[in-house]
């Protein structure tokens, strides 16, 4: 419809201009028409004052014969010899005036043949005259002759001017005519002119209220592409925008930190090339255009020192007004923290079920020592039977060597039995060694969560400097309007001048110059105007795209995506909020986004610390479904301005940790699961950690154990240390005897081994300390 309306609009103006080419055209050939007829009506007039002149010249001629004639004097000639040249010249004249006209030329052809037989006629009388060879009446007979002559000039001059007045009456009749077309399209150029300047002033008004709306999309656009911003940086997880060629075309802060490269080193580079697989990142690419979304697609991230980062690809493709596909926006979920919950899970369970087994053989090994004393009291007994069997040896015999035989196989019963008690410590050493893997790969991931918990950090100090330079850039291009605005208006002045000045000089020129230079002012608004038009359509066209570009970052996050204005209402969200509330997006839309909190008054602290700081990041609350589910979510939001730096609302993410936090709460209760005194120490010898067994054989709270050194609680703190020690030369440590230094002294045996960080660094030790006291018991 728009473009219809601009072709109407152009039709106007060529035939506008037509128009007034048209007007100034034929104003012009009645104009040359005029001045021809003008410059006829003076050759008629000058072709009749020749004519006359003749006609004068030959009367003279004639004046100045009879004077010589009559007085025989020779003044009377000298008129006679000027006329006859003058004669002569006019005749000519008059020939070269009427060339045009035929029947003219026919009359001036006779006039001259007349003219030259008067004046040899009237030679031939002033000749004769002198020699008076003449009589009288052939004088008379000659004058006679120069009557008929002169009345042939007079009719021929007279037909002449006849014609030449016929010919005047009717070009002036024609000026008349021609001045009243002039007159009328004088007019009509005054009315076009007054149409012209009305059609200027609404075309000017036109202008200016494009002008305002074109304002309003420039606001709107950096507001839209602010709030694109704020989006994108808000996410914690590795946000990209890619082409339809692969190349990343935009990306946020995480993406950087994950692969070690600035943004400017990743813009246009090839998407496929940050993972290890590149080839399947490919293809779940591909898919995503082919099917419009992909979602929880497992790849890995290589950063450029090596370290490798598990992520679920999502995402989904973003298009023009008309549908057209203009890339893809994905997000990659880190899910190397879930992943080792998992492994950690895992890895606990492994552990309980060989402590569970490792009990089972400690309570076998405790059977076997009953089992064993019970055999040393059969064994004692056959003694003093021996004893008795000794003293009558002689009548018993028989009885001795009975006796002897099931000593005897007392005594392999008692082998047998010391070699099931040495499998069971060979097992029990074996179950000490997998929890001494076990706590290592523990250790390990929990250093793995303290580094992502520095790179956390780090980010959210990243995108704070990058919201810093953002807002500078803001300043800076609205300080750039400000003068591009001045220079127009002071352009727009010295049109105004320069208008001025050309109407005063060229006043002479009357309106068909004014009408020229409105003519040209047209035509150079309605370029502005298809310029503005263009300009227009185009900001359009991006904020349209900006819009769809933003929907599709809201949707690409799989964690729940909400922005909310300066009084706390929702006035937009993603579909995962939609899910996790069990509520429709119609109905959260206006509503008090604290509401949706089991604790709204700390939410509001949270969002207070929002406005208050710019940003805030890993505030734990949550989140209340409808239906009653509960979710544990970490807050993370930041501000979003307009162009002059007011601040229009927040943009929050709200991460799902409740599986995160299942996981923990799982591993924390299998280490507080373990019958046996569990102890992490630094490399300093300082207990950082402990589980309850700890706090019971020690005596003492968790608080007053943490930070203390760990050799101060046994009998011998200097053999503790160079056990410690050892682990940390040998990796680990098993089975070695020492003797805590609690009220009952307890006898236990150490097994350690180190952890280390995913680089291979050691952090610390973990312990295990066996109590062994009931066994030291019946083993005496």
């Amino acid at each position: 419809m728009k473009f219809i309306l601009e072709k109407r609009i152009a039709l106007f103006y060529l035939l506008l201009a037509t128009a007034l080419i048209s007007i100034l055209l034929f104003f012009f050939y009645n104009s040359k028409k005029v001045k021809l007829a003008s410059n006829l009506v003076e050759h008629t007039h000058e072709v009749i004052r020749v004519s006359d002149s003749v006609l004068l010249d030959i009367l003279d001629l004639e004046t100045g014969s009879r004077g010589y004639l009559l007085t025989g004097n020779d003044l009377f000639l000298e008129p006679y010899v000027e006329e006859v040249a003058s004669i002569t010249g006019n005749l000519a004249k008059l020939a070269l005036l009427i060339n045009d006209n035929p029947i003219q030329q026919a009359r001036v052809s006779a006039l001259k043949k007349v003219a030259d037989e008067r004046m040899v006629l009237i030679n031939n009388l002033i000749k004769t005259t002198k020699l008076d060879t003449l009589s009288e009446n052939e004088q008379i007979e000659v004058v006679e002759q120069g009557k008929i002559l002169t009345d042939s000039i007079r009719n021929l001059v007279l037909a002449v001017n006849i014609e030449e007045f016929s010919l005047l009456n009717k070009r002036k009749v024609e000026i008349i005519k021609n001045n009243t077309n002039s007159e009328l399209i004088f007019l009509v150029l005054i009315v076009f002119i007054i149409f012209i300047f009305v059609l200027i002033f609404m075309i000017v008004k036109s202008q200016t209220i494009r002008n305002r709306e074109l304002e309003k999309f420039t606001a709107s656009k950096k507001l839209l592409s602010n709030y694109s911003l704020s989006l994108i940086e808000a996410s914690l997880d590795p946000l990209i925008t890619i082409n339809t060629e692969g190349k990343i075309t935009d990306m946020n802060e995480a993406l950087a930190s994950i692969t070690g490269l600035t943004r400017k080193e990743l813009t246009c580079t090839n998407f496929f090339d940050y993972f290890t697989e590149p080839q399947k990142a490919r293809e779940v690419y591909e898919k995503v255009f082919a099917n419009g979304s992909v979602a929880d697609s497992p790849l890995t991230l290589r950063h450029k020192d090596g370290k490798l980062t598990d992520v679920l690809f999502n995402g989904s493709v973003y298009k023009d007004d008309r549908g057209n596909v203009l890339g893809a926006v994905v997000v990659a979920r880190d899910i190397a923290e879930q992943k080792w919950a998992t492994e950690l899970r895992n890895v606990n369970m492994e552990l309980a079920f060989q402590n569970r087994e490792k009990e089972k053989r400690a309570a076998e090994l405790g059977i076997a020592n009953v089992e064993l004393a019970f055999q040393n009291e059969e064994k004692e007994k056959r003694a003093a039977e021996l004893l008795i069997a000794n003293k009558e040896l002689l009548f018993q015999n028989e009885e001795k060597e009975k006796r002897a035989a099931e000593f005897f196989i007392a005594n392999k019963e008692l082998l047998f039995q010391n070699d099931e008690k040495q499998k069971r410590a060979d097992e029990l050493s074996i179950a000490n060694d997998e929890l001494a893997y076990q706590n290592q790969e523990k250790e390990n991931r929990a250093a793995e969560l303290l580094i992502a918990n520095k790179e956390l950090t780090f980010q959210n100090d990243e995108k704070e400097k990058r919201a810093a330079e953002l807002l500078i850039a803001n300043d800076e291009l609205h300080f750039q309007n400000e003068e591009k605005e001045k220079r127009d208006a002071e352009l727009s002045i010295a049109n105004t001048e320069l208008l001025f000045q050309n109407e005063e000089k060229e006043k002479r020129a009357a309106e068909l110059i004014i009408t020229d230079n409105e003519l040209i002012y047209q035509t150079r608004e309605k370029e502005k105007q298809e310029v503005a038009n263009v300009e227009l359509e185009a900001i359009s066209d991006s904020l349209k795209l900006a819009s769809q570009y933003s929907l599709s970052l809201i949707e690409a996050s799989r964690d729940p995506l909400v922005t909310i204005n300066t009084e706390g209402k929702i006035t937009d969200m993603n579909e995962a909020l939609v899910i996790i509330t069990g509520i429709s997006r119609h109905e959260l839309i206006g509503t008090d986004f604290l509401d949706y909190f089991t604790e709204p008054q700390k939410a509001r602290e949270v969002y207070q610390d929002v406005f208050a700081k710019g940003s805030v990041a890993d505030s734990p609350l949550t989140l209340r479904h409808k239906g009653g589910k509960l979710t544990d979510v970490l807050f993370n939001g930041s501000v979003y301005k307009d162009d002059k730096g007011n601040v229009l609302g927040v943009v929050i993410v709200a991460r799902d940790v409740t599986a995160q936090k299942l996981a923990s709460q799982y591993a924390r209760s299998l280490i507080e699961a373990s019958l046996d005194p569990l102890f992490t120490i630094n490399p300093a010898g300082k207990i950082t950690d402990m589980n309850e067994a700890s706090i019971n054989i020690t005596g003492m709270s968790r608080d007053k154990l943490i930070g203390t050194d760990f050799f101060d609680y046994f009998t011998e703190p200097q053999k503790a240390r160079e056990v410690y020690q050892e682990v940390f030369a040998n990796g680990f440590v098993t089975d070695y005897p020492l003797t805590i230094k609690d009220e009952d002294l307890t006898d236990i045996l150490l097994n350690g081994s180190v952890y280390t960080d995913d680089r291979g660094n050691v952090l610390g030790v973990v312990v295990v300390a066996r109590d062994i006291t009931d066994q030291k018991r019946i083993e005496k």
